[in-house]
């Protein structure tokens, strides 16, 4: 069963060398292809764990660092936590969504199954991109306002006692 509209990239020398399945070594290729998907699966799961642990080291150095006694800039912040704390608990789920697809993936270079591989990936109702692709958007996003409001809240929190003492003392002389 050869998968001949499918144009598979070569192992060995992927920028450059595109290979296309025909009879003859149908099942080489079918399992090059699997194996492709799973290193992608594998570098998917090296950036979301970069993300993970950026994103675990800047809530620990926010806790750390932040000092306010002002009730407005200690509710953006604890917003601002909260938004870091779901993004985390996303790419966790996503992270995880991705192991299992890895797992998956390999039971399909098993039996050969290129069909089931690539439904495993790019599925619109089950694929790991397509469907879950959704929680690695909306985690970078609350990233990103996480991080915002967390250095809103600290800059602030900072500034506000020199200003206040720059604003409200008397000028000398």
């Amino acid at each position: 069963m050869c998968m001949s509209n499918w144009v598979l990239i070569s192992m060995e020398n992927w920028a450059s060398k595109f290979v296309v399945c025909n009879e003859k070594n149908d099942e080489e290729h079918t399992w090059r292809y699997i194996e492709a998907l799973i290193q992608d699966v594998e570098s998917d799961k090296k950036a979301v764990l970069l993300y993970v642990l950026f994103e675990a080291g800047t809530i620990v150095f926010m806790l750390r660092e932040f000092d306010s006694e002002l009730i407005l800039l200690r509710l953006v912040f604890i917003f601002a936590i909260v938004s870091l704390l779901i993004s985390l608990w996303l790419f966790f789920k996503y992270f995880r969504a991705l192991h299992k697809a890895r797992l998956r993936l390999t039971n399909c270079l098993y039996s050969l199954d290129a069909n089931e591989a690539q439904s495993i990936i790019k599925s619109p109702l089950a694929g790991v991109w397509m469907f879950h692709g959704k929680k690695l958007l909306y985690a970078k996003k609350l990233l990103v306002i996480g991080i915002l409001l967390c250095v809103a809240s600290v800059a602030m929190g900072n500034l506000l006692p020199w200003m206040q003492n720059w604003l409200f003392t008397e000028p000398c002389g």
